[in-house]
């Protein structure tokens, strides 16, 4: 089973900004206030929103490990500009559904969505990434190193 992390813990970035000054491989928003709406206009303001990510992911190029695990997320991007992504750390949310545009990445080799509640089931073609499965009695993932 691939890692979801690199194995160096240089190669993460913990912001957007860094990761498209740096372009290093991985991203780390886990927990991130970088989500939350400063835009007093929108109507997520104060909350998490996926506006700046969204904006942000054809400068996100060259990721290719996103973690936003405990982000409070609902919903993820439909449209990923990310060829290059091979992990994706959606852990620890309240998503509802995954996009079924993430099938669609050819570099994308695992998802991992454990402790998202609301989550039941996952598009077929989404299947063969999962890292984890969907019956409601997730276990923390174990601890695997930097």
């Amino acid at each position: 089973m691939p890692h979801l992390r690199p194995k160096h813990t240089g190669a993460w970035a913990t912001s957007l900004a860094q990761s498209v000054k740096e372009r290093l491989p991985g991203l780390r928003l886990a927990g991130s206030l970088e989500l939350v709406c400063g835009d007093p206009v929108c109507m997520k303001f104060g909350e998490v929103c996926l506006c700046r990510l969204s904006m942000a992911l054809s400068r996100l190029q060259h990721v290719r490990h996103l973690d936003m695990s405990n982000c409070n997320l609902h919903r993820l991007p439909e449209i990923w500009k990310m060829p290059n992504l091979e992990t994706l750390d959606a852990s620890y949310n309240q998503l509802d559904l995954l996009p079924a545009e993430l099938s669609g990445m050819a570099s994308l080799r695992a998802v991992r969505v454990v402790g998202n509640p609301m989550l039941h089931s996952v598009p077929k073609q989404l299947q063969p990434l999962l890292m984890d499965q969907l019956d409601g009695t997730l276990a923390p993932p174990a601890n695997e190193g930097c």
